[in-house]
C-alpha cells in the first residue's frame, strides 16, 4: 500500500502536498494544547493535596504566574487547563473542517481525472471496458483511496501526535508506570492490529467487488427495460442486483463493526490498568502522595483513549480502503501511460486544412485478438462537397471503416487522410471538421435546444443556429407538439422521442456543429418512408456544401449518392455511381432487385 499511497501523492499538485504538510504541521500544534491541557493536571492536583508552592517545578510556576494565595494559584491553573483545552477543541475543529475540504477536493479532481481517462482513451479499448468498472472507479474507488486512505493517515498522525507528546510528558513526570503503560497498551493495539487485518482487507475487497457488481447490474437492468419488461425478467434483474448489494451492504456491516471493535477493547483495558494503578496504590499505602500523579494518569487515560479508539479504528477504514486505493492507482497508471493529461478536450487547434478531398488509401484492418482481417485494401476518394454512399451486407466492415474515417480507430495498414494530413483520434481539429449521426442516437436528459447543441454550455449556444438545424432536421412538427419548444426536456435517453425523432435530434445536432464532413451510420433507419424521403432530400441538398458519407442498408436511402462504393468481405466490390456499381456487382444488383428499386433512378436521372 505504501507504494500506491506514493503514487497517489504524486499524482497532486505541488501546492496541494504543501497544503497537506501544513494540515500535519496544524495538527502538531493542536497536540500542544492537549498537552498544555493534560500537563496542567499534575500542579494542579498538587496545589489542591496541600503540597509546597516553594521550590522545585511547582514553585517555580507559581513564581511564573504571579504568587498570591494558594486559591488564587490553584484557580490560575484551572483555567490555563480549561482555555487549553477550549483552544484545543477549537483548533482540532478548525484542522478537521480544513483537511475533509482538502481531502474531498482532491477525491474529486481524481475523479475528474479518470473520468477524462475514460472518455478520451482508444476507442477499442473503451468499447471493451465494463460500466460497472468505470462507475466503481471514479466513484467508490476514488472515495476509499481518498476519505479512507488519505483522510484516514492524517486522522492517524493527528490522533498518534498527541498520544506521543502526552506519553514523553508522562516518562518525564513518571518514567517507570508510563514505560509498563507504553509496553501495556503497545502490546494491546498491536495485538488488535493484528488480529483484525486480515478480516480488514477481506471487507475492503468484498466492498469493492460488490460494489462493481451492483453497479453493473443496475445498469443492465435500466439499459434493457423493454427487453426484459417483454421477457418478464424483472425478477431476474432485481435478484441479480439484489444479491450484489446485500453483499454491499453486509461487506459495510462488517467494516463498521471491525472499525467499533477496538473501541470495547480499548475501554475496557484502560479501566483495568486505571484499577491496577489504585490497588497498587492502596496495597503499598501511598494513595495520598501517589494522587497527582495518578490523577494526571487518569486524566491522560480519558484523554488517550478517545485517540486511541480513533487511531486504531482509523487503521481499520485505511485497510478497507486499500483496496479502492489499488483500483484508483491502476486507474491513474493506466491514464498516464496512455498519454491522458488534464486539459480540457474541449480545447481545439486551428484546422490544418479545410474544403479538402477525404483519401483512403490501401486501408486495412483487424481487431485485437481476432484471426482475419475485417478490410482489406481499401481505397476510395472522396471529393469535397461530393457524397459516398457505403452499402453492403452485414460484415462486410461498412462501419468499420466509418470508424476508421472518423479517426476512432487507426487502420491497421495504409491511411486516411484529409488533403494531405493524416486522421487520428487525437486530433482536435479533425472532430471540428467532422460531424457523425449514428443509428442509435444518445439523447441526454436535457432540453431539446441542449442536445442540438450538445455539449456547449447554454451560456454560449447559438439560439438562431439551433432553430435552423432544427428545421433542417424536420423537427418542426415535433417543435409544435411539445409544451416549451426547443426548452422542452426529452427525458433520460429521449424515452419522451420516438426513434425516428431521436435520429432527426442526431442531425440537427450534426447540422449545428456546421461540419465539413458529415457521415451518417444508419442514420434514417428509424424514420417513416415520408420522412426518410424529405430528409434524403435535406441530405442531397448539402451537395457541394458539405462532403457526405452514407450508411445505409435500405438502399432507398443511398441510390441518389453521386458516389456508391459496395463493400463485400471486406473488400470494395465496386465503385460508380448507383447503376454502375449494379451492373459491375451482381451481389448488389441482386440486392437491388430483392428490393424491387428502379434501377433508372439514380444521379443521372434526379
Amino acid at each position: 500500500m505504501r507504494e500506491d499511497l506514493r503514487y497517489l501523492l504524486s499524482t497532486f499538485t505541488a501546492r496541494d502536498r504543501f497544503l497537506l504538510v501544513m494540515v500535519v504541521l496544524a495538527q502538531f500544534t493542536s497536540a500542544l494544547l492537549d498537552l498544555v491541557g493534560i500537563a496542567v493536571v499534575f500542579p494542579l492536583m498538587q496545589a489542591l493535596t496541600g503540597a509546597s508552592l516553594e521550590g522545585g517545578i511547582l514553585g517555580r510556576l507559581y513564581d511564573v504566574l504571579g504568587g498570591g494565595s494558594r486559591e488564587r494559584f490553584t484557580i490560575v491553573l484551572a483555567l490555563i487547563m480549561i482555555l487549553a483545552f477550549l483552544a484545543k477543541a477549537v483548533l482540532a475543529s478548525i484542522i478537521l473542517w480544513w483537511s475533509s475540504g482538502i481531502v474531498v477536493r482532491l477525491q474529486t479532481t481524481t475523479s475528474r481525472r479518470l473520468l477524462q481517462h475514460y472518455l478520451t482513451e482508444p476507442y477499442l479499448r473503451h468499447r471493451d471496458r465494463n460500466v460497472g468498472e468505470v462507475i466503481s472507479a471514479v466513484g467508490q474507488g476514488a472515495q476509499m483511496a481518498h476519505t479512507s486512505v488519505l483522510g484516514g493517515l492524517l486522522q492517524v498522525l493527528s490522533q498518534a501526535m498527541s498520544i506521543g507528546l502526552i506519553a514523553v510528558f508522562l516518562l518525564v513526570v513518571a518514567p517507570l508506570p508510563t514505560l509498563a503503560a507504553i509496553a501495556y497498551f503497545a502490546i494491546v493495539v498491536f495485538g488488535l492490529q493484528r488480529a483484525l487485518a486480515p478480516a480488514n482487507r477481506k471487507a475492503g475487497l468484498e466492498a469493492q467487488n460488490a460494489a462493481w457488481a451492483s453497479s453493473h447490474a443496475l445498469v443492465d437492468s435500466l439499459h434493457g427495460f423493454r427487453e426484459l419488461t417483454m421477457h418478464d425478467a424483472q425478477g431476474f434483474f432485481v435478484d441479480r442486483f439484489d444479491v450484489a448489494n446485500v453483499s454491499q451492504a453486509q461487506s459495510a456491516r462488517r467494516a463498521n463493526f471491525l472499525a467499533m471493535l477496538p473501541k470495547s477493547v480499548l475501554e475496557l483495558t484502560t479501566m483495568a490498568a486505571i484499577a491496577l494503578l489504585v490497588i497498587l496504590s492502596v496495597a503499598t499505602g501511598s494513595e495520598a502522595a501517589a494522587l497527582p500523579t495518578l490523577s494526571l494518569f487518569v486524566a491522560a487515560s480519558i484523554r488517550i483513549l478517545p485517540s486511541m479508539v480513533a487511531l486504531t479504528a482509523t487503521l481499520g477504514t485505511i485497510k478497507v480502503g486499500r483496496a479502492g486505493l489499488e483500483v484508483v492507482v491502476r486507474a491513474l497508471q493506466e491514464a498516464l501511460t496512455s498519454g491522458v493529461d488534464d486539459q480540457d478536450p474541449r480545447t481545439t487547434a486551428a484546422l490544418p486544412v479545410t474544403e479538402a478531398p477525404i483519401e483512403v488509401q490501401q486501408v486495412g484492418f483487424r481487431y485485437p485478438g481476432a484471426g482475419r482481417d475485417v478490410l482489406r485494401d481499401v481505397t476510395l476518394r472522396i471529393p469535397n462537397g461530393s457524397s459516398l454512399a457505403l452499402a453492403g451486407p452485414s460484415g462486410s466492415g461498412k462501419t468499420t471503416l466509418v470508424n476508421i474515417i472518423l479517426g476512432l480507430i487507426p487502420p491497421t495498414s495504409g491511411s486516411v487522410t484529409y488533403g494531405d494530413v493524416p486522421v487520428r483520434q487525437s486530433d482536435q481539429w479533425w472532430h471540428d471538421v467532422v460531424a457523425y449521426v449514428p443509428q442509435d442516437v444518445y439523447v441526454a436528459d436535457d432540453t431539446l435546444a441542449g442536445n442540438i447543441a450538445f455539449g456547449v454550455p447554454e451560456d454560449q449556444r447559438d439560439d438562431e443556429l439551433v432553430r435552423r438545424s432544427a428545421d433542417r432536421a424536420l423537427l418542426g412538427d415535433l417543435l409544435a407538439e411539445l409544451p416549451d419548444g426547443l426548452e422542452t426536456r426529452v427525458g433520460e435517453r429521449g424515452s419522451r422521442l420516438s426513434g425516428g425523432q431521436r435520429q432527426r435530434v442526431g442531425i440537427a445536432r450534426a447540422l449545428y456543429r456546421q461540419p465539413q464532413v458529415l457521415v451518417l451510420d444508419e442514420a434514417t433507419s428509424a424514420l417513416d418512408n415520408e420522412t426518410e424521403h424529405r430528409m434524403t432530400e435535406t441530405i442531397r441538398s448539402l451537395h457541394g456544401e458539405i462532403t457526405t458519407i452514407i450508411v445505409a442498408h435500405r438502399l432507398s436511402t443511398v441510390r441518389h449518392a453521386r458516389q456508391l462504393a459496395f463493400l463485400a468481405d471486406g473488400r470494395v466490390e465496386a465503385v460508380g455511381t448507383f447503376n454502375e456499381v449494379v451492373s459491375a456487382s451482381p451481389r448488389f444488383a441482386r440486392l437491388v432487385a430483392l428490393g424491387q428499386l428502379d434501377l433508372q433512378e439514380g444521379p443521372e436521372s434526379a
